[in-house]
């Protein structure tokens, strides 16, 4: 299990290390669907590693990204930046490094 776990986080940082770009990119050109698409299926692997792994509490965090980019409204609403939205529509959100009150 160990071997698989720290594939997943190797995969993981190459993935938010796309994403990170990828959202630079699309706040510059928030209507470009192929880019969205690229972060919608990055984030859509990120949710299907997690729950393949059974990391549920980050399953829900990539969930609510995918939701909330998968709602006909993003194209109208893109002037709201998506981190707002994900902390909005998230109670879960904590950035790298520091501890969740979801994990204690």
């Amino acid at each position: 299990m160990e071997d698989i776990v720290s594939e997943f986080l190797v995969e993981s940082y190459e993935n938010l290390d796309r994403l990170d770009r990828d959202l630079i990119d699309l706040k510059k050109t928030p209507t470009d669907k192929e880019l969205l698409g690229r972060v919608f299926k990055t984030i859509h692997t990120l949710k299907g590693s997690c729950g393949f792994l059974g990391f549920a509490k980050l399953e829900s965090v990539t969930h609510v990204g995918e939701t909330l980019l998968s709602r006909p409204s993003y194209m109208s609403s893109h002037s709201i930046p998506l981190q707002a939205r994900l902390r909005r529509h998230s109670q879960i959100y904590v950035p790298i490094g520091h501890k969740s009150p979801v994990n204690r």
